[in-house]
C-alpha cells in the first residue's frame, strides 16, 4: 500500500509540474517565435511600426490572417522606458489591441472608442506610475500597463475592397511606435 501511495504522489507530482511549465513557459516561447516571424514577414524593429500589404496565401505569416484586414505590428520593448503608440481614427473599423510576452490581450481600443482624429497610447513597465506621464494628457491620451517589458501592438484596418489601400497607406504615415519623449 505504502508503494502505492509513493507512486501515485510521484505520478502527481510530474502531472502538476507539467502543468506548470506548460500553463507559464509555452505562451512566452510561442510569443518569441511569433514575433521572430512577425519580424522577418513585416520587417519591423523594437518600438517601430511594420505594415502588411494585402494578404495572400503565399506571404501569411501567422496562421489564417483575414484577406480583408490590413494589419500594422510594433514590437514594443519597455527596457528603457514607456513607449508611445500613435494611431489615426480609421474611415472603417480599426483596432489596437496590446499584448504581453505570455500572449495575454492586456488592452484594446477601437475606432468607437476614440475621442479624436489621432489617438496616442502610452505603454508603460509594470510598477510605473502613470501620473508621469498624463499630467497634462488630453482625452485623445490612453495609458495602458503592461505586465511584461516586451510585447505586440496589433493594429487591424477593415479593407471594404482593393480601392482603400492608398487611404491606409496615407493612415499609416500618422502612425507612430518610439520611446516615451516628455516634455
Amino acid at each position: 500500500m505504502t508503494r502505492i501511495f509513493f507512486w501515485l504522489a510521484g505520478v502527481a507530482l510530474i502531472a502538476f509540474g507539467t502543468v506548470q511549465v506548460a500553463a507559464h513557459k509555452l505562451p512566452n516561447i510561442i510569443m518569441v517565435r511569433a514575433i521572430e516571424k512577425l519580424q522577418e514577414g513585416y520587417g519591423a524593429d523594437a518600438n517601430e511600426f511594420g505594415h502588411s500589404g494585402p494578404i495572400t496565401a503565399d506571404n501569411q505569416r501567422v496562421v489564417r490572417p483575414s484577406p480583408d484586414l490590413a494589419y500594422s505590428i510594433c514590437l514594443y520593448d519597455l527596457t528603457d522606458g514607456p513607449v508611445a503608440v500613435t494611431v489615426p481614427k480609421a474611415a472603417n473599423y480599426l483596432s489596437v489591441a496590446l499584448y504581453d510576452m505570455g500572449t495575454n490581450n492586456f488592452f484594446h481600443l477601437n475606432d468607437g472608442e476614440m475621442e479624436s482624429d489621432l489617438t496616442r497610447v502610452v505603454i508603460l513597465p509594470a510598477g510605473e506610475d502613470a501620473t508621469s506621464v498624463t499630467h497634462g494628457a488630453s482625452q485623445a491620451e490612453k495609458v495602458a500597463t503592461s505586465p511584461t517589458k516586451e510585447g505586440l501592438v496589433l493594429v487591424r484596418r477593415v479593407l471594404m475592397d482593393d480601392q482603400d489601400w492608398p487611404v491606409i497607406e496615407e493612415e499609416r504615415k500618422l502612425m507612430k511606435c518610439a520611446p516615451l519623449t516628455l516634455g
